[in-house]
């Protein structure tokens, strides 16, 4: 009798603790949301709420959201970091940067590895705040470094055209 209620309870213990446990199929789904904000230039697992976000171009700019999903299934190129709505915002904004992107694979490779060139690409468009990347700052026209400027044209030759 003692074995059998050391038994049952033994079982009762394992049972609950196999269904407090998360399942396989959450941890994916909670991995892929991580995928999703890494995609964003986000840590992933600090939720934000979307504030009062930014009015230009005839549409509120969230910029810790996500990238519209009609927008990223329009694209040639999909960049490892959308930022946000950042590169967005650049790429239906900005004539420049969007001829950039659609033909230039060394700008692509710049956007997705260096956090300063994403941000010196955005504070050309966004007027708040990035005092190192405006006149006198430190990043000044940082992508020039690159070969790129604001008005378009290549001065160097780094990458290949498409």
């Amino acid at each position: 009798m003692k074995i059998t209620l050391s038994l049952l309870a033994l079982g009762a213990s394992t049972l609950f603790s196999v269904m407090a446990s998360p399942s396989v199929e959450n941890a994916i789904v909670n991995d892929q949301s991580n995928v999703v904000l890494k995609r964003a230039g986000e840590r992933g697992g600090h939720g934000r709420g979307r504030g009062r976000g930014y009015n230009r171009f005839g549409r509120n700019w969230y910029f810790d959201s996500l990238s519209d999903s009609v927008f990223i299934n329009s694209l040639r190129y999909r960049p490892s970091f959308f930022y946000g709505q950042r590169f967005q915002f650049l790429f239906q904004n900005s004539l420049v940067f969007r001829n950039y992107w659609n033909t230039d694979d060394y700008f692509r490779s710049c956007w997705d590895r260096d956090t300063l060139f994403r941000d010196a690409w955005f504070s050309t468009l966004y007027p708040i705040g990035y005092p190192r990347f405006r006149t006198g700052g430190i990043y000044y026209n940082y992508f020039d470094r690159f070969g790129y400027s604001r008005r378009g044209g290549r001065r160097r030759g780094h990458g290949r055209r498409h």
